[in-house]
């Protein structure tokens, strides 16, 4: 019954604990691709202050990108 009980009182914690955990991972994966992207778009591989632990970190030089709307880099029309 105590072991029910605990369970009850922690459930949130758990469950965030448990999608902070899912973010980390999906942006350890993600974060290789996310380089490959800005050394494309942005001639910069080096787009992280620190390895990102959240998709708000992720997505920040993707955001730059966007933002730029290619003034950077102008893609050719196809012939």
């Amino acid at each position: 019954m105590s072991y029910a009980a605990w369970i009850h009182q922690h459930a949130e914690q758990m469950a965030t604990h448990a999608l902070r955990q899912r973010e980390r991972d999906l942006v350890t994966q993600a974060a290789p691709k996310v380089r490959t992207i800005c050394l494309d778009m942005l001639g910069k591989t080096n787009v992280f202050a620190t390895e990102p632990t959240t998709l708000e970190e992720l997505i920040r030089p993707l955001a730059t990108i966007m933002e730029r709307g290619g003034e950077d880099k102008k893609m050719e029309t196809p012939k």
